[in-house]
Order: structure tokens, then C-alpha cells, then sequence
């Protein structure tokens, strides 16, 4: 029973002012009148504090006996006396009036039965972290109290120099720093500081020189002595003793002989794998590694529990509850996704459902129309359904001729689970998995094993593209990351990683199947892209980025951070540069792998995690990934059954690519270990890997052959297919008496089978995307780009279409061919030329806008395309600087022998340096042209027309030539038709006669336009005045006010509460800054006297300010305007933008009004 017992009641228990239990033997206070009085206790009990211990929890009020009640969770209050039930502290308090008579309450913890508050705050706050009850010890005896024994006679701390007891921990402490200051320090733990020793001081400076990045030393330093303190480092470094030590290292690395390189007459070999130091060096883990590590993650898990699992987050508290259960080996993912949605605020449709259209009345079949007109115009909706669905693929169809229509060409559903069936799902003639698969020596690597916290959650969702796919759940999506809690994501990676398991309900996937080409009927034809759970990508990018250090072959250039297609390309010129210019035979065979992500087995992924020394749960963990793991797949509106996936990995998913490199590296390192391959920059290369495109390299027939048998014998273990018919392969063999070489057709052999050959001069080998000729240059043509610009302007787009088409998919193409070409100055020039003209035609601008406009950046109001001329060269210098430093040798060396053909304005600045003087070179150009004089004024503008070339469909197609016109100063006035005619006649407006035709008299002073000049003022202050409605202002459009006999009529009177406002807007043209501010002082002083009768009219006491708005007719913004928005509580960015995009659509309309 909790509390005091009914003896201790009759012995007179007392209760203190803090409510607490005291008997009368041990309290030296006196009662008061009409309490039970109190003896005294002896002289040693004086010093105690008057204060109960864990018997009693019954109080003596005045007037009565208090009433107790023990607290034992949520809504649960007991009464210690009659044992009622009750479930809040105000129905305790009714209880004790009415039942008890007594106006004093005090609860008490049923945990430790010591804890007693006289509210319930108290009290709930302790009981969370409460332990239960503490053992009391008797002063000198060290035994525990019993239950006969005299609380009064214990206490729980007891000092150990004097024996002295004392109720807590604090007073103890305290008792032992006053009294007992020189014992107590003795005790004290002395801390050691270890100095550097030599050896470890070597070893830091060995480990400085293995780093392969150059910034955050001391961290990374750190990481590998975790005994010293990155300040430490950081001081060490700084020493003359540590400099010695890093000349030394440095001087026995450079003197190592396997890192010297060798001429060609001595060719060295690649060792098997890069083996750092440290790989070597490293011990085998102790058996109870895994577990210590498992340990660490259970125990983050039942930190997150304990501080959430009652806190007052419903999410987090729910999660722990998940996390509790699922140590158990629970999976309540079913009740927890609901939970998700609502705290996550993630709808099941991304944004409003729209309205659905009405049906259309019954009426009888229209004839089918036909003509020339009526198949544009069906020719043009058809390609803009398909643009609305994918641009960039749509863009790409164009430029490759192939015709978009209507009727989608895609194989039947049949055929396609029947396909996938067989290729996923078949289990017959799977690889086992052997787990004696050895580690191989130098392949071990380190990688963290803590547990997940929430920076590695924030950084792959950093790293994750925001318009990513949503998984199979359909509402759980890129947009959804920026509300996802990070510290609860990963505590349930902890979990998963733990368990080595995923909830069943993320073990379902959907795939979208895209087109290759060929026959689209054919469903071997199309690519599948395998989709999870988004919650699960981020799991298994988080495993990504944890194992990304592991030691793959520099030969595998995929999925790496390196530009792999720049190195490799490279790599194959080099070899083909160099056999020419020295006369030397070379073997070259491009081998494509048949549906390789889909057809690796899932026992040669676990044997390969071996090979590396991963730990038994972390090949678990991957396992449990393909383990009753199934998928839909999805064409048009059609949705397969479901499908097994047992063997290939699933593209889509963050962790595939890592896997497969692994798969393939055993592959890579057999043929770098085999001595084969052919010689460049001093060492053998026999292969060029990226993914699965391979290129096998051989000197001689003897070693190509040697590498194909290796590599069959390889693809016949791992159960993979090669497509013979997409693979080729190229001999060149010296010409006796000739410094040439001449290309052979004799037949190459794989598996008996002859391989497609290289038989002639003019052939190529196409490799990653590029056509590689046979003397070692990339092919590319200026009749290829001239038939993209054809297709492109021919095709049924609108102008803003086909100007976002070419910036970003055509010279995405080109700008790839073009830098790993060996183009000169002269032809890059060419290619400059017809992009720009190509793209001055599609805006009809043909005459009179300067080459400088259309280099010039969007903030510039330029077109932002790219001058191939200065650009292809500082990115192929660029990209030469990044391979220097590469840890690969082949490719550091190779570097330097890569053409650049840098021009003079870009050579000798670094790659920032250098895009600033190519800008710097435009700007002064421009502005040197007459209209670049003109244009000067567009860009004191606060907002810049960023949103014009961007594709986004703010202006229509119609507009978007005229408003770029406008922007330019090239619409086909006189003035402009005419340059250097002084003659009036010729010049005289073609409508009014009276003035000269510029584009300032035709947007602002001609009579003729004057009409459509007030709709472009009256559709400005109507946008004004309702978004001024929207933030809660009362607006009235053209009041009449009179003041001394004249009347006013300003474009916008608004209240809102005590204040208000007299808004006039003004459309002027601005040939300069001064022109927009003197316009604005003038509305503004116009209407300045009307302050008073505004307030009269409005009814307000509070202050009328004056705001005069003035937007340029070509769309300039004044800072100072933007302040005056916001100023009204608008937000300054959507209204400056909305404000320029009106005033250009307006002056559109005034110069098409003046041409009809």
C-alpha cells in the first residue's frame, strides 16, 4: 500500500509546508494548536532536515488529516484512504471536500513512493524519468532499511570520509567540496596529455599524403586518429617537426617504384587494385565487431523512444511506438503511413482535383475535314499533347526526324509481362550464393558504421532531385522532401538497418517503361525504370554515400565523381594517336552487354560485397532489399500483374549502379592483373569501362584473344549475355616500308561466333553517344547541326518553344560532340553563326539586333546562348585541369597531350576569371551599338525579364515576338527602317503625319494609339487594384474628388482600417532613369492637397499617403517602386514582375495596334 500506514497515522505523522511525511519521533518542530504535537528528538537528529523517505504519503492539515493520492500513469489518480479513482487533480481536490473534508491534497509517485508534490505538474514531470525505488542505507551500516525499521534512521547517501548521511546526491556532494576539499580532490581522476611521438607523428604525415582531397585536412585527419583533437591536428601541423616529417614521406613516395612511370620501351603494369596504405595496414575485425556495431544502433533506437515516446509531438511519439515494436520484429507499417500523411501534410492528389468538363450535348458526326490547313493544324495540336507530356523528349524526336503521332506505337500488355516475367522473374538457373567467398587483399575499405543520424538524412535529401518520381504509395514525391523530419527518417533507417528488414509494404515497386527505338512494337525494345518508395531511395542513398569509398578500378569511369565519358573518350583517342604516330598494332572490341542491369544475379552481387569485406548484416541489409521484392508495370493507361524481381537490379533505385560496379570490378581487376592491354602515356590499359559499354584494348591477337577468353569465361560465371550484333571491333596493323597503318578485316572471334569489323578507313566505333573514327578523332558535322536548326524552325512549335528548345536540348547535344572534338577556331566560329542567325529568324529579327544581344545573359534582357568560340575551349581547359589531379595515372598524363586551341581573351585566367571577361567582351560591344546606347536604360531595371526565354508560357506566341522587339528596340518603325535619313517625309508618322515614326512616338504620343495606350494604363491599375483587394485594402477605381472647384479622379482610392491611400499610375517611356522618378514626384505632388478630403470621404482619422507608380513602357522598375509596394503590404518580387509583364503586354498591343 502506498503511503503511511494507519499506525503511523495514530503516532501523530506529520506533515511539513512542503507536504511531506515527518513522525513525531524524528521532528523537533512543535504543533500548532490543534495538531497532534510532536516529541523531541535527540541531539544527532537535529541537523537532519525534517523530511520523509518512501513510507508515507497522508498529511495533517489544519482543521484535518490531508488527503494523498498516488500517481501510476496518464488519467490515473488513486486515493490513498478509500482507494476512489479519479482522473484529473481538480476532481482529486472535489474528492478531498467532499469525502474527506480536508483542503489539502498532496500526490505522491508509485514508482519510488519518496516523490511527492502537492500538484500533479510536478509530479508527471518526474514520473518520466523516475527509476523506481532507491535502497536506503543506514548511517555507518551500509544495509538496507527494513520494513520495521524507522525511516528516520536511513538515508540514502553517505559520505565516505565521515560517515555523515544526507537524503541526495547534491548534498553530499556538496558536504564533500566544503569539508573534505583536499580528500576530495586527490580522488580526482588526473588527465593525461599524450604527447606526439615520432612514429605517430610519420604516420600523420604518411596519412596526409594518402588524402585525395585538398580541403578540410584536419577533419578528414581526424577521422583516422579519433584519439586527437582537430585542434590538436591542426596545431601539429603548423610545427617545423611535423614539415620535416611530410618532406620525408613525400620523398619515399616519389621514390616507391610503383609509382614512377616507365618509358615505352620498359611498359609497366597497373597493380590489380589501388591498395592504399591504410587498406593494407588494416587488421581483420574482431568477430564481436558486427555486434558492437548492431549494439550502437539499438542503442540510438531506445534513445530516440525514451525522448519521444510521451513527449507531446504526435508524430515522433507514434514513430517510437513503431520503433519499440518493431525491435520486436513488429511491422505496423500499416498504421503508421496514415500518420505520416497527415504530419507530413502530403495529400493523396497533388494539389485540387480539377473540375471535370461538362459532356457535350449529342449532336450528329462531324464530316472529316481534310486539306492542307486542316492537317497543319492536327499536325500542331498533336505535338503540342506531346510537348505538354515530356519537352525535352519531344524535342529530341524532332531533332532525330522521327514523326510524333497521335496513335502511341507500344507493344500489347501480354507481351510485356510475358517479356518481364521471363526476365525478372525467372528463379531457374540462378547463381548461388557462396559465403566462402574470400576477401580479397587490398579491396577492404573503410566506411562508417554509426548509427543514421539526421545530417546524412538532410544530405541525400540535399543531393535528391526535388522533382522526383512518386513511388508505388502515388503521394509520396519529391515535393513532399522539404516536410520530412529528419531525425525521425533516421530512426527508422536505425530500425530497418538493426533488423536488416523493411516494412512488407515497401517492398512493392512500379516500372515505366521508355523507348530505345527500333521497332516499338517489340517490348525488348524499351527500358525499364524500376521505382520504390521515395522513403526507401533515401535509405539506400544514404547506403550509397556511406560505401562510395570503396577502392572500384580506376577503369570503371561510371556512376563515379569524375567526368567518365570525357576520360574515357580520351583514353581511346590517345591509344588510337598513339598507335599511328608510333606504327604499332591495336586491338579494339566494343562489347555491348545484353539487358546487363536486368540480368545480373543477385548471388553475384553478395559474393562481389565479399570480395570487398562487407560485414554479414550489411549483405543482409542489401539482401532483405531483393527479397520478396515485386513491381507493376505501367504503360499508357495499362498496369501489368504483379512481378517477382529475382534477378537484375532495379534501375531507379540510388543503390544500383553501386552494386553493379561491384559485379563488374572483378571483371576489370582479372584483365588489369592479366599483364595485357595496350601501352599509353607508359601503362597498359586493357579495357575502357563505363557501366557496361567495354572497349577491350589489345597490342597483339595473342593478348586480345587472352583478354575475350578471360572475359567470356567471367560473363559464362555472373550468367550474362553479350549482343553481338551492337558490338564491333577495329585491327590496325603497321604497313611494311609505310609510315601508316592500315585497317584489317580479318574476322575476330567471340565464342565462335565472328564479330561485326571495322573494314575500311571512312568506318567508326560509336562509344558513349560519339562516333570515333579510325585515326582517332571524334566525328562530327556541320551539315548535322544544319538539319537540327532546319527541323527545329520547320517544326509545328510555337517561337518561345523553339527558342527553349534550342538552348536546352540542341546545344546540349552539341556542346557534348563539340568538346570532345577537336574543332578549331575557325569552325567553332561557323558553328556560333548559325545558331544565332537560326535563332534571330525564329524572333524575326533579322535586321538590327546586334550578335552582342544574343550572347548577352537574361538579367541583361539577353538571349543567353552560348559563343561555342570562347566556351568549348575554357571547358575543355577546364576539364584537363580536373583530370591532372585525378589519382589515376593513365589519365593525369594524357591531360597534357589534349588539344585546346584557347583564344586569347580566355588564356592564362582561371575558369571564373575567364567567364567574366567572355560577359565583360558582350556588355561593351552592345552598349558600342546604337541600339546597345538605347538599351543602356533597360537595365537600371529592378527586375530583370528572366521568365522570357524560359519556356514558361507567360506571354503567348503571338506576344513573344513583339514583346521581345519591344525589349530590343527593333520594332520596324521609320526611324528603324531608315537609319542615317534625315528627311522628314520619309521619316513622318505613317498614321498622324505630325511627328517622326520612333517607337517613343508610336507606344506613347501618337493619337492613333491612344486607345490602346489607355488599355495598357487601365489594365495596370485594375491588376493593382485587386491584388490590393486580395490583402484585405478597400479599393474604389476613379473617384471623383473636388477641391476648389476642380475635380480629380485618381486611379485608386483604398482603406484598410484606420489608414489610406491615393494610388495614381503613370506608363511613360523611359529613355532613362530621370524620366521615372520626375513622373512619379509629379502624380505624387498632384494629388498631395487631396489628403484631407480623402480622409472626409473615407472616414478615417489616421494618415492618407500619396503613392505614385510609374512603370516604363518597355517594362522598366524602379527600385523605389517596388519599396512603395511594399510599403502596402504586397509582396515587391510578384508585383514587379507581374507590373513588367503588363506594361510589355500593353506596349505589344500598342505597336500591333498601330500596324493594323
Amino acid at each position: 500500500m502506498i503511503g503511511p500506514s494507519d499506525q503511523e497515522l495514530s503516532n501523530g505523522a506529520l506533515a511539513t509546508k512542503e507536504g511531506r511525511v515527518c513522525t513525531p519521533a524524528f521532528c523537533t518542530s512543535t504543533s500548532a494548536p490543534g495538531k497532534i504535537n510532536a516529541t523531541k528528538s535527540s541531539p544527532e537528529d537535529d541537523s537532519r532536515r525534517c523530511r520523509g523517505t518512501a513510507t508515507g504519503a497522508s498529511t495533517v492539515a489544519a482543521g484535518g488529516i490531508g488527503c494523498a493520492f498516488g500517481y501510476s500513469g496518464p488519467r490515473s489518480l488513486k486515493c490513498l484512504q478509500c482507494e476512489e479513482l479519479v482522473k484529473t487533480e481538480n476532481e482529486g481536490r472535489e474528492h478531498a471536500k467532499s469525502k474527506h473534508l480536508s483542503e489539502s491534497v498532496t500526490i505522491w509517485c508509485c514508482k519510488c513512493n519518496a516523490f511527492n508534490r502537492a500538484n500533479l505538474k510536478g509530479v508527471v514531470s518526474h514520473w518520466g524519468s523516475c527509476k523506481g525505488p532507491v535502497a536506503v542505507v543506514a548511517p555507518g551500516a551500509g544495509t538496507s532499511s527494513t520494513a520495521d525499521s524507522d525511516p528516520g534512521d536511513a538515508a540514502p547517501h553517505v559520505c565516505k570520509f565521515c560517515e555523515r548521511a544526507f537524503t541526495t546526491a547534491t548534498g553530499l556532494g556538496l558536504h564533500v567540496q566544503k569539508s573534505h576539499k583536499d580528500e576530495h580532490n586527490k580522488a580526482l581522476p588526473t588527465k593525461k596529455i599524450f604527447k606526439y611521438e615520432d612514429a605517430e607523428v610519420k604516420d600523420l604525415a604518411r596519412a596526409e599524403l594518402t588524402l585525395r582531397t585538398k580541403g578540410r585536412v584536419n577533419i578528414e585527419l581526424q577521422k583516422m586518429f579519433p584519439h586527437r583533437t582537430v585542434q590538436s591536428i591542426a596545431n601539429l601541423r603548423k610545427s617545423e617537426k611535423y614539415r620535416s616529417f611530410l618532406d620525408e614521406a613525400r620523398s619515399e613516395l616519389e621514390q616507391t617504384p610503383s609509382v614512377a612511370s616507365t618509358t615505352d620501351d620498359e611498359v609497366s603494369t597497373l597493380p590489380e587494385t589501388v591498395a592504399e596504405e591504410e587498406h593494407q595496414e588494416m587488421a581483420e575485425e574482431p568477430a564481436d565487431a558486427e555486434e558492437l556495431i548492431l549494439e550502437g544502433i539499438k542503442a540510438a533506437i531506445n534513445f530516440f523512444v525514451s525522448k519521444y515516446e510521451f513527449g507531446p509531438d504526435s508524430l515522433k511519439r507514434e514513430v517510437a511506438r513503431y520503433l519499440k515494436e518493431g525491435l520486436v520484429d513488429s511491422d505496423c507499417w500499416s498504421e503508421l503511413e496514415p500518420l505520416l500523411k497527415d504530419a507530413w501534410f502530403i495529400k493523396e492528389e497533388h494539389g485540387q482535383k480539377k473540375a471535370k468538363r461538362k459532356p457535350k450535348s449529342k449532336s450528329l458526326p462531324r464530316l472529316k475535314r481534310t486539306g492542307r490547313a486542316f492537317h497543319r493544324r492536327e499536325k500542331y495540336a498533336i505535338c503540342q499533347k506531346s510537348l505538354d507530356k515530356d519537352f525535352s523528349g519531344t524535342i529530341s524526336k524532332i531533332l532525330d526526324g522521327v514523326e510524333i503521332s497521335e496513335a502511341e506505337v507500344r507493344p500489347e500488355m501480354a507481351k510485356i509481362e510475358e517479356v518481364y516475367q521471363q526476365r525478372l522473374g525467372n528463379t531457374s538457373g540462378a547463381l548461388p550464393e557462396n559465403t566462402d567467398t574470400p576477401v580479397v587483399e587490398g579491396l577492404r575499405f573503410e566506411r562508417k558504421t554509426a548509427p543514421f543520424d539526421a545530417q546524412e538524412v538532410t544530405r541525400a535529401i540535399r543531393e535528391s532531385n526535388k522533382s522526383t518520381a512518386a513511388g508505388p504509395d502515388r503521394w509520396f514525391n519529391g515535393r513532399c522532401l522539404k516536410n520530412l523530419d529528419c531525425e525521425t527518417v533516421a530512426a527508422l533507417f536505425n530500425l530497418w538497418r538493426f533488423k536488416q528488414k523493411i516494412p512488407s509494404a515497401l517492398r512493392e515497386n512500379r516500372t515505366i517503361l521508355l523507348p530505345k527505338g527500333g521497332d516499338l512494337t517489340d517490348a525488348n525494345n524499351w527500358r525499364p525504370l524500376t521505382i520504390g518508395s521515395l522513403l526507401l531511395r533515401l535509405y539506400a542513398k544514404s547506403l550509397t554515400t556511406r560505401w562510395s569509398d570503396a577502392p572500384i578500378c580506376e577503369r570503371q569511369k561510371a556512376f563515379r565523381p569524375v567526368d567518365g565519358c570525357w576520360e574515357n573518350i580520351n583514353l581511346l583517342l590517345g591509344a588510337l594517336k598513339s598507335a599511328h604516330k608510333k606504327r604499332r598494332q591495336i586491338n579494339l572490341i566494343s562489347i555491348d552487354l545484353a539487358k546487363a542491369f536486368d540480368n545480373i544475379q543477385h548471388g553475384a552481387i553478395f559474393n562481389a560485397m565479399r570480395r570487398f569485406g562487407f560485414s554479414p548484416s550489411e549483405i543482409s541489409v542489401v539482401k532483405d532489399l531483393y527479397t520478396n521484392v515485386w513491381t507493376k508495370i505501367s504503360i499508357g493507361n495499362e498496369i501489368s500483374g504483379p512481378i517477382n524481381i529475382s534477378r537484375g537490379v532495379k534501375q531507379g533505385c540510388p543503390l544500383s549502379p553501386f552494386l553493379f560496379n561491384l559485379v563488374l570490378d572483378e571483371l576489370i581487376n582479372e584483365l588489369q592483373s592479366s599483364g595485357y592491354g595496350y601501352p599509353v602515356e607508359g601503362f597498359k590499359v586493357p579495357v575502357l569501362a563505363y557501366a557496361d559499354d567495354l572497349i577491350l584494348c589489345g597490342a597483339t591477337d595473342y593478348e586480345t584473344k587472352r583478354m575475350v577468353e578471360i572475359t567470356e569465361k567471367f560473363f559464362a560465371r555472373q550468367m550474362l549475355a553479350v549482343n553481338l550484333k551492337k558490338c564491333k571491333a577495329l585491327r590496325l596493323l603497321p604497313v611494311k616500308g609505310k609510315r601508316t597503318l592500315k585497317v584489317s578485316s580479318d574476322p575476330m572471334l567471340w565464342k565462335g561466333e565472328q564479330l561485326p569489323m571495322v573494314k575500311s578507313i571512312d568506318d567508326f566505333i560509336s562509344y558513349l553517344g560519339v562516333k570515333v573514327s579510325v585515326t582517332g578523332k571524334v566525328i562530327w558535322s556541320v551539315d548535322q547541326l544544319r538539319l537540327w536548326l532546319d527541323r527545329v524552325m520547320k517544326a509545328p512549335l510555337k517561337p518561345d518553344q523553339k527558342i527553349k528548345g534550342i538552348k536546352e536540348v540542341l546545344i546540349g547535344r552539341l556542346t557534348y560532340q563539340l568538346r570532345l572534338s577537336e574543332a578549331r577556331v575557325c569552325e567553332l566560329r561557323r558553328v556560333t553563326r548559325m545558331v544565332r542567325k537560326a535563332c534571330k529568324q525564329i524572333l524575326h529579327m533579322q535586321l538590327g539586333a546586334p550578335n552582342a544581344w544574343a550572347h548577352l545573359p537574361l538579367r541583361k534582357c539577353g538571349l543567353g546562348l552560348p559563343d561555342f568560340e570562347l566556351t568549348i575551349p575554357l571547358m575543355r581547359r577546364a576539364a584537363c585541369e580536373k583530370m591532372k589531379s585525378s589519382p589515376d595515372p593513365v589519365v593525369a598524363n594524357i591531360s597534357e597531350k589534349i588539344p585546346i586551341y584557347e583564344s586569347g581573351l580566355t588564356r592564362g585566367l582561371d575558369v571564373r576569371a575567364a567567364k567574366r571577361a567572355i560577359q565583360d567582351k558582350y556588355e561593351q560591344a552592345y552598349l558600342s551599338t546604337q541600339r546597345g546606347k538605347l538599351m543602356n536604360a533597360r537595365w537600371i531595371s529592378a527586375v530583370k525579364p528572366y521568365w522570357l526565354h524560359g519556356g514558361t508560357g507567360v506571354v503567348k506566341a503571338g506576344e513573344y515576338v513583339s514583346i521581345n522587339k519591344l525589349v530590343t528596340r527593333t520594332i520596324e518603325t521609320r526611324q528603324f527602317i531608315h537609319p542615317g535619313v534625315t528627311d522628314f517625309e520619309t521619316l513622318k508618322c505613317r498614321r498622324c503625319g505630325k511627328a517622326v515614326e520612333t517607337d517613343l512616338h508610336v507606344l506613347n504620343e501618337c493619337p492613333f494609339t491612344r486607345l490602346a495606350q489607355c488599355r495598357r494604363h487601365n489594365f495596370i491599375a485594375d491588376y493593382l487594384g485587386k491584388v490590393l483587394v486580395d490583402h484585405g485594402w478597400e479599393v474604389w477605381r476613379e473617384r471623383l474628388v473636388k477641391k476648389d472647384l476642380e475635380n480629380f479622379k485618381p486611379d485608386l482610392i483604398c482603406r484598410k482600417g484606420a489608414e489610406g491611400a491615393i494610388i495614381d499610375v503613370t506608363v511613360p517611356y523611359e529613355s532613362n532613369e530621370a524620366v521615372l522618378q520626375s513622373k512619379e514626384r509629379f502624380k505624387e505632388a498632384k494629388y498631395a492637397g487631396l489628403k484631407g478630403q480623402v480622409a472626409e470621404l473615407l472616414n478615417i482619422n489616421g494618415g492618407v499617403k500619396v503613392v505614385g507608380i510609374a512603370v516604363g513602357a518597355l517594362g522598366t522598375i524602379l527600385t523605389s517602386t517596388l519599396e512603395k509596394a511594399k510599403g502596402l503590404g504586397l509582396d515587391p518580387v510578384k508585383v514587379g514582375k507581374s507590373l513588367q509583364i503588363s506594361a510589355l503586354r500593353g506596349s505589344g498591343h500598342v505597336w500591333k495596334a498601330f500596324r493594323s
